[in-house]
């Protein structure tokens, strides 16, 4: 969403086209491994994410990259605000009702993700060790296939940019339990933080930024 509410500015600027090549999984490594090895002429460049080159570094062994030495950073675009939501069928409108309801049913619940390692996938298995609850894991493609899969209650729980679900919260097809943010969100004061219910709980930082091959020019 964000890259491509940029784009036509980038266009504007630069007076010449931008073209958005989706590269899915493997949580960012196989399209940012396109960029390391681009040429650094400036045509090539990648939009990345937190989860992809930070988290990664620790979550895996065999990285195609180095997310220090690989890339050059051109600018940071994006900070996230994150939401708890669930789907409708989910039996609880708050933090507290889902942590009672997961204890008394344990690994019944699902929560997506999009992508093993990424920021939805470490802060499920956080919020778990702390509340002391279980939920099933289940990864997907990217944000997109797992925001969709969520209002198609093939999983129960997400944890999802606000604006990538907001203009589904009118209609009903998901329900906001709390945001993962130290204070509450101004756009949507009246839903509580996970931290007021679970105190300290909070996402890590979650950043969109772009990059191009290491030896691009400054």
């Amino acid at each position: 969403i964000i890259i491509r509410l940029v784009a036509p500015k980038i266009q504007e600027y630069l007076g010449q086209s931008m073209i958005i090549d989706n590269r899915a999984g493997a949580n960012g490594a196989i399209g940012s491994e396109i960029v390391a090895r681009a040429a650094p002429d400036g045509y090539t460049l990648l939009y990345a994410t937190s989860s992809t080159l930070a988290t990664s570094l620790y979550m895996s062994k065999t990285l195609p990259f180095d997310p220090i030495k690989d890339f050059a950073a051109v600018n940071l675009m994006a900070s996230s605000i994150t939401a708890f939501v669930a789907h409708p069928s989910v039996p609880v409108n708050s933090i507290r009702d889902l942590i009672a309801y997961a204890k008394k049913n344990p690994g019944k619940l699902t929560y997506a993700s999009a992508g093993i390692g990424s920021m939805q996938h470490l802060t499920g298995e956080a919020f778990k060790r702390t509340t002391g609850i279980d939920m099933l894991h289940v990864p997907y493609k990217g944000a997109a296939p797992a925001t969709s899969a969520l209002v198609a209650g093939q999983v129960d729980i997400y944890f999802p940019g606000i604006t990538a679900v907001r203009p589904l919260m009118p209609s009903g097809k998901l329900k906001v339990l709390g945001m993962l943010e130290l204070h509450r969100y101004a756009g949507l004061p009246e839903i509580p933080t996970v931290a007021e219910t679970v105190p300290g709980f909070i996402k890590a930082p979650s950043w969109f930024a772009m990059f191009g091959p290491a030896a691009l020019p400054q």
